[in-house]
């Protein structure tokens, strides 16, 4: 499974998460994005919040290319909001990198 961290490329039916790290008092609520609108959990996509951790992270298991976006993780907090945003691209299984 592929941790991502910056815009990255992945093979359909590859299995990624993407974290993003949460730091804030109070804590932050966590809301994630995929191209704008806001990401209900899906039969192949999780969002775990990790406390311990201090994350919240989405898992994609079996990726396919309707996975494709702009995924953007908003913590808020009374204190106000900060934002991280990636760009995946899944690429069709018989995709030829370059």
């Amino acid at each position: 499974m592929l941790n991502i961290t910056s815009d990255t490329d992945v093979l359909e039916k590859d299995s990624f998460k993407i974290v993003c790290v949460i730091d804030g008092l109070p804590f932050p609520e966590v809301v994630w994005f995929k191209d704008n609108v806001m990401i209900q959990n899906q039969n192949n996509l999780r969002i775990n919040v990790n406390l311990d951790g201090i994350s919240s992270t989405i898992s994609i298991n079996s990726s396919s290319t309707d996975d494709s976006g702009m995924y953007t993780c908003v913590a808020i907090n009374d204190v106000g909001s900060d934002n991280g945003t990636v760009t995946i691209q899944v690429k069709p299984s018989e995709y030829t990198w370059q």
